[in-house]
């Protein structure tokens, strides 16, 4: 079992495993988008997908929308995964 980091120390990040990770999401990425804007001319729907390694430090995300709406999408997730609004289901919602 690795080792738990103090607080604030940071493990240096693998280039490779880095390259590997948004090769990866941007397959991945190519595919969502396609799906969810399939036949519509303009976007009308946004991702953001986030792949990281258990091993590592290695984060990486990619997303379709601009870099305002993604951090304004993602306090709003934030907020609702402390709320607890956000392990509800559409269906429980109704």
């Amino acid at each position: 079992m690795e080792e738990l980091l103090e607080v604030g120390e940071v493990r240096p990040i693998d280039p490779d495993k880095m390259r590997d990770l948004e090769h990866q999401a941007r397959s991945i990425g190519n595919v969502i988008g396609s799906v969810i804007n399939k036949g519509r001319e303009l976007k009308a729907n946004g991702f953001m997908l986030c792949l990281f390694s258990f091993e590592g430090p290695e984060f990486t995300y990619i997303s379709n929308s601009d870099r305002q709406d993604m951090i304004k999408t993602l306090t709003e997730l934030l907020q609702r995964l402390q709320s607890g609004e956000a392990d509800q289901t559409s269906e429980q919602r109704n």
